[in-house]
């Protein structure tokens, strides 16, 4: 995703807040600065909460599609 930067917020400047699907599993990090876990805003939260949904939705878009291909090549290989 070329977005992750500009939608999750930036405390300071070294601060990391992001989410991510990187195709086999949905990625979080979230630590600051001087290598200590972040604090929050409500805002900020409700950003991390819209990009883990967001993720998910891929990631189960991607499972159901997998799960699809992979009927349809046995149905094709067990009908006459």
């Amino acid at each position: 995703m070329t977005d992750r930067a500009a939608a999750m917020p930036r405390l300071f400047e070294r601060d990391r807040l992001d989410v991510w699907y990187d195709g086999a599993a949905i990625a979080v990090i979230a630590v600051g600065t001087h290598g200590d876990p972040l604090d929050l805003s409500e805002s900020d939260v409700e950003t991390l909460i819209a990009k883990l949904q967001a993720a998910l939705a891929q990631a189960r878009s991607r499972a159901r599609a997998g799960a699809e291909k992979y009927r349809s090549r046995w149905h094709r290989h067990l009908t006459p």
